[in-house]
């Protein structure tokens, strides 16, 4: 196991209230013989979980903005959230089945002027006998088409996290991936690969030190929080480089994952990296040419003396 330092395990309590991400499904505005429309959306939304309890109401705002100076009438619906590896979001084309029903949007249609922003509140009940985990809700913010001449129209989503406190069962896995023991390189670039092996959603930090010689560069990475849910697997990026394309080292990396708001879990991984740049094998094969040919001329100089002497 790796030590943590106190700024990592300070870091690691304070994991709460993260988003996942923003999802911008942009389509192009085309309007046939003309120039494209200038009307464009902007929606914001919480951007740390809301915190509700089996059976109460979430209430929370997104603020809808028309960005563009052309009025524009939008509606606001409620989708399904499809997660996918690495943070990758996306909707789906129907409501979420869990939330269904319990979900209410005011308004749900509305017109905005150019430069002009409002306010839609969205109410959701959740059920009474719903489990301890983070859910994620998405809305998706649609101009309507008023005009024959607009064919497409930018469509923009939000996704909210609703946390419903309890306990919880997160568990992770983690290990390197694309990090062999020798690197044919001056620099290397591999993952930690997390994975969310428990079955609620849990957030992570990644903190990996890299020492050795000769001095890599850089020397400490971090990775800022992530929520990972179930079953998935986050890619969290690592790299280094050797100025003079050689040297061996030691990598550490430290997963830290909340299992409760006071207690975190930690996975430490560790591997020893040589790295070799092929110019060196290059320069080496070129030294020992040098030496044979050199030894090869000193023996004909000396066979030569010898049928002189």
């Amino acid at each position: 196991m790796v030590a943590r330092s106190a700024n990592g395990r300070r870091g690691a309590q304070r994991l709460g209230g993260l988003l996942v991400a923003t999802l911008a499904v942009c389509l192009t505005l085309v309007a046939p013989g003309s120039a494209a429309a200038s009307a464009d959306l902007s929606v914001t939304y919480p951007a740390t979980p809301v915190q509700v309890h089996p059976g109460a109401l979430a209430s929370f705002q997104l603020r809808i903005g028309n960005v563009g100076h052309t009025p524009l009438t939008v509606l606001v619906t409620p989708r399904k959230v499809l997660l996918s590896e690495d943070g990758a979001t996306r909707f789906a084309a129907v409501p979420d089945p869990l939330f269904a029903g319990v979900t209410r949007i005011v308004p749900a249609r509305l017109t905005l002027k150019g430069r002009q922003e409002k306010v839609v509140t969205v109410s959701v009940r959740m059920p009474a006998q719903i489990r301890a985990d983070d859910y994620f809700l998405g809305f998706l913010v649609s101009p309507v088409i008023t005009s024959p001449a607009v064919r497409a129209v930018n469509d923009v989503g939000a996704l909210v996290v609703l946390d419903v406190p309890g306990p919880r069962a997160p568990r992770l896995a983690a290990w390197f991936v694309h990090l062999p023991l020798i690197v044919w390189a001056s620099s290397v670039k591999a993952d930690v690969r997390a994975k969310s092996t428990g079955i609620s959603t849990l957030q992570f930090t990644t903190d990996t030190l890299v020492s050795g010689v000769v001095a890599p560069r850089p020397r400490v990475i971090m990775e800022p929080p992530h929520l990972l849910p179930p079953g998935l697997y986050w890619d969290v990026p690592i790299g280094w480089s050797s100025w003079l394309g050689l040297g061996w080292y030691r990598v550490h990396s430290t997963l830290v994952y909340n299992i409760t708001p006071q207690r975190t879990g930690e996975v430490a991984l560790s591997r020893l990296v040589i790295v070799i740049d092929p110019l060196w094998l290059i320069a080496l094969v070129a030294v020992i040419a040098v030496i044979v040919l050199l030894a090869g001329r000193r023996r004909r100089r000396r066979r030569l003396r010898a049928a002189h002497a």
